[in-house]
């Protein structure tokens, strides 16, 4: 009996041993899972927070699929530039109909008309467009194609060269004048008599550049120097 005890003893140690063993095997394991959630955790914050970052310095585009073809757009609206620059009280006056008409004074003043607007101007005042009278931008290339206009970005005339041309010398004022459409070689021969009137700028009266203008518009000028000798010869009767 005694010895049955003593190993029933022994047995009961071994069993703790057994235990105590697999107690610290768990506690181990346990301690490593944790390690490895804990790493995990850490490297998930951190892609979490590159991810932040990159958002930060490169947002995201969002694209719409709701894109209008300008060209089809029922609702677009088309540029009509005036291309001439009117004296003083004077307009520019396209009537389509009895309800319906356009007025225009300086060289670039422009509005913006519905397509169905556009073409009844266009179709009651063909010649205004052929003449460069008004005319078209680079924002309706398609419609300039399609119609055979003139493209009005690309004309050699403005209204700063309109302003500049009476300061040009004799090779400006040619190259300028050489470049341009009969309705606008009008346009300055009108806005040189409509300075000599005005009488404030003296340019408009040297009688060199009068003289030259004459020769370079086959005659245009000769009004205006009939205008000058005869004024010049009643101030010489009157004073005498």
């Amino acid at each position: 009996m005694a010895r049955t005890l003593k190993q029933n003893t022994e047995n009961l140690q071994k069993s703790n041993s057994v235990v105590g063993k697999e107690e610290i095997v768990v506690k181990e394991n346990t301690t490593t899972v944790e390690e490895m959630m804990k790493q995990m955790q850490d490297q998930i914050a951190k892609l979490i927070a590159e991810k932040e970052a990159t958002n930060t310095n490169n947002p995201t585009i969002v694209y719409s699929t709701n894109v209008v073809d300008k060209k089809n757009d029922v609702n677009r609206e088309i540029k009509v530039v005036h291309l001439l620059d009117n004296i003083d009280g004077l307009t520019t006056h396209l009537k389509v109909d009895d309800h319906v008409s356009y007025d225009f004074r300086k060289f670039g003043d422009y509005r913006y008309l519905r397509r169905d607007e556009f073409m009844a101007l266009y179709y009651a005042r063909r010649e205004a467009f052929e003449n460069n009278i008004v005319g078209l931008t680079s924002e309706d290339e398609d419609i300039i194609e399609k119609l055979g206009l003139t493209n009005s970005d690309t004309l050699p005339i403005n209204s700063g060269l309109l302003r500049d041309f009476p300061y040009m010398n004799e090779e400006k004022m040619t190259d300028f004048y050489n470049q341009l459409s009969s309705i606008h070689k009008e346009l300055v021969i009108r806005k040189w008599y409509a300075g000599f009137e005005e009488g404030k700028d003296l340019v408009f009266k040297d009688m060199r550049k009068i003289r030259f203008l004459n020769d370079l518009t086959n005659g245009q000028m000769d009004r205006l120097i009939r205008q000058i000798k005869l004024s010049e010869e009643l101030e010489k009767k009157n004073n005498k």
